[in-house]
């Protein structure tokens, strides 16, 4: 799959996933897993992640200093559920990998979600989309003023 396809089809999903069109996210996301690579399809969990911390970054005002080694911690996108599916737990995993910059963790536990089989790597995926998309979604609601 070209880079610009690519691209298109990650920044579709982001958008219908944030505007809860759950049938043409799942188009595009789709369409990554089957014209594309493993590859194309961490590719687009990357930009789902970068979307995630963006988000955080917005809501929260300011990063973590990775350098000093300050980190993110993201702590549970669904209160009150007590049973955390594997894919809910690989998404929260892998925005906090990507976003602390961990470059082992994020793609061992891509790699890990493929080897679980194919529905436990769909369900991975787009468990993942819909945190970056709700994340965004709580940026736009409570981002601190900026002067």
């Amino acid at each position: 799959m070209n880079h610009d396809r690519l691209a298109r089809l990650t920044t579709d999903a982001l958008y219908f996933a944030l505007i809860g069109d759950a049938e043409r996210a799942s188009d595009a996301i789709t369409e990554i897993g089957t014209s594309g690579s493993p590859f194309d399809m961490y590719a687009a969990c990357c930009g789902f992640a970068e979307t995630a911390k963006r988000a955080m970054v917005k809501a929260l005002g300011d990063e973590p200093d990775l350098t000093a080694g300050d980190m993110w911690i993201l702590e549970d996108l669904k209160p009150g559920t007590p049973d955390k599916s594997p894919a809910e737990t690989f998404a929260v995993r892998f925005i906090t990998a990507y976003a602390n910059d961990d470059r082992d963790t994020a793609p061992a536990l891509f790699r890990a979600a493929i080897e679980a089989g194919p529905e436990q790597y769909v369900d991975s995926v787009c468990a993942l989309l819909g945190n970056a998309a709700q994340l965004r979604r709580l940026s736009m609601q409570d981002a601190p003023a900026r002067e």
